[in-house]
């Protein structure tokens, strides 16, 4: 892990980071929980990276 010190951000930017590490979810979370979250997210990614995204298809 980074060894960042998640108890030092607020709310918003615990829920802007779990949206980058692929939690959805996460209105009804607390802060604890929110963190909890995106350590356990990180140590899932770190042994099965998620399938990149594909981009959205051009309108037209």
């Amino acid at each position: 892990m980074s060894g960042e010190n998640m108890y030092g951000k607020t709310t918003a930017e615990l829920t802007e980071e779990a949206r980058r590490e692929g939690i959805t979810f996460v209105a009804h979370m607390s802060f604890t929980e929110l963190i909890e979250a995106i350590e356990q997210q990180r140590e899932t990614n770190e042994l099965a990276p998620p399938e990149p995204r594909r981009p959205e298809p051009e309108p037209g």
